[in-house]
């Protein structure tokens, strides 16, 4: 049908058949170069593998390939077998049982930003934001129209994000109250944060209940920078240890990895008042 078709384009003189066949072979051609090109050695080696054993039930058949057949012969419930579209998500480990699959890995967005050429040689972030609505506010001189930015100086950009990782609980040792807290760094460079309790002389809100903060040390914990978590990943081995300020550890601190850190306080109450100060 394809060949009519060229054959009747080139007697109404819109293409030559000759170079429209040539055209199409260089296609196919193509097409089976790709298709051998992108076979996996470890896809086919699996292959070579089921041939061997063989389908059918004989007195040849090996012990692996018998004992298959058996348990499929006893299944009753077709949703315990993985279908044909889950085994074709992960082909190199085809498995036939349903409770055998795992998730597959979703591909990672990388966290891209414009920043202020400026900004960034005085050492600051200088992220900027989404352009000017109105097109009359704005520089002028600009050799480009349309395309003023401003920069967002927010404190959400500079401080780190504290979340409760796990709310107060009563610990198994002696029953005392204690949070964990998850801190996480924004910034590109690295960060150091002291936990102390407030003073006496700093003001505090009124409440109607007295939060008290027993710290076991106050050595700083380091932070990491943020980093692009597929750079991250390709250098792996050459990250150094989160969370130790040099030879100094916390006895605080449950995990560091990267920019996140999560720190256990023992507190007497549950509400508790506490200050972060970051260097």
């Amino acid at each position: 049908m394809k060949k009519f078709r060229l054959q009747r384009m080139a007697e109404m003189g819109g293409w030559k058949y000759d170079q429209a066949i040539t055209k199409v072979q260089h296609k196919e051609q193509w097409l089976l170069d790709q298709r051998s090109e992108h076979q996996w050695p470890e896809l086919a080696k699996q292959l070579a593998a089921l041939q061997t054993q063989g389908t059918s039930w004989g007195e040849d058949t090996p012990e692996n390939t018998r004992k298959i057949l058996e348990k499929l012969s006893q299944t009753r419930d077709m949703g315990e077998v993985a279908t044909l579209h889950q085994r074709l998500l992960n082909p190199l480990d085809q498995s036939r049982d349903a409770d055998r699959l795992s998730p597959s890995r979703p591909l990672l967005r990388v966290k891209r930003t414009w920043r202020c050429v400026e900004s960034i040689k005085r050492g600051t972030a200088g992220i900027l934001v989404k352009p000017q609505i109105s097109p009359m506010s704005g520089d002028s001189s600009l050799p480009v129209s349309a395309s003023w930015f401003k920069k967002a100086n927010l404190a959400a950009q500079y401080v780190p994000v504290v979340t409760f990782q796990r709310l107060p609980y009563r610990s198994d040792n002696g029953g005392s109250v204690e949070c964990v807290l998850l801190v996480e760094n924004p910034l590109d460079d690295a960060i150091r944060i002291t936990f102390r309790a407030p003073t006496a002389s700093e003001p505090r809100e009124e409440s109607t209940e007295n939060g008290q903060i027993v710290f076991q040390d106050s050595t700083p914990i380091i932070v990491g920078p943020y980093e692009d978590p597929n750079l991250a990943d390709a250098f792996i081995d050459d990250e150094p240890p989160f969370g130790a300020n040099g030879d100094q550890h916390s006895s605080m601190l449950v995990q560091a990895t990267r920019n996140l850190i999560k720190v256990k306080f023992p507190v007497s109450q549950l509400s508790v008042v506490t200050t972060c100060h970051i260097y």
